[in-house]
């Protein structure tokens, strides 16, 4: 009961915090989680991430509508493939983008590699500003050996160059 007191009350938080107090989730508004197995999950169990944010935002008296719309082993490449029609279809007004760790796993690195990068994070993020969503980008997270942690630590950082150049 603790953790979802503070993962509730994160959430809440998060919506007051960004954009220097402004809220970026509104009552009313409609919500997708665009992502991999991580957001599947989250859409697929009660005490998944996007079940706790929704059910975060509606005990601080902000109501959405939400969609999740992960698939399990997804790149950011396959993401952006489908991102008009599973997210920008739904007319969001805040879209977050959850990707990379599968990037990472199929070879992608700082120094070269792979067929996924952090660039389909990007266009994601540039449809979705083009249409009017308010973005919210998420660093990968996943550790399973030292050459993959620091490759997802390294898409992490670009994740969150992309943020702040948009």
């Amino acid at each position: 009961m603790r953790v979802k007191s503070l993962v509730f009350g994160l959430a809440a938080a998060a919506t007051l915090a960004a954009c220097g107090g402004t809220k970026v989730i509104k009552n009313g508004d409609t919500v997708v989680f665009m992502g991999d197995s991580i957001t599947k999950f989250g859409n697929d169990h009660a005490y998944g991430y996007l079940h706790l944010v929704a059910n975060g935002l509606a005990a601080n008296g902000i109501n959405v509508t939400w969609y999740g719309v992960g698939i399990s082993g997804e790149t950011a490449v396959q993401m952006q493939n489908r991102f008009q029609s599973a997210a920008l279809s739904k007319n969001p007004n805040v879209v977050t983008i959850f990707g990379g760790v599968n990037d990472c796993g199929g070879g992608w690195s700082k120094t070269g590699g792979g067929s996924s990068t952090p660039d389909a994070v990007a266009a994601m993020a540039d449809m979705a500003l083009q249409a009017g969503a308010t973005t919210v980008l998420l660093s990968p997270t996943g550790v399973n050996g030292e050459a993959f942690k620091q490759n997802v630590c390294d898409y992490a950082a670009a994740v969150k160059e992309i943020a702040k150049h948009r």
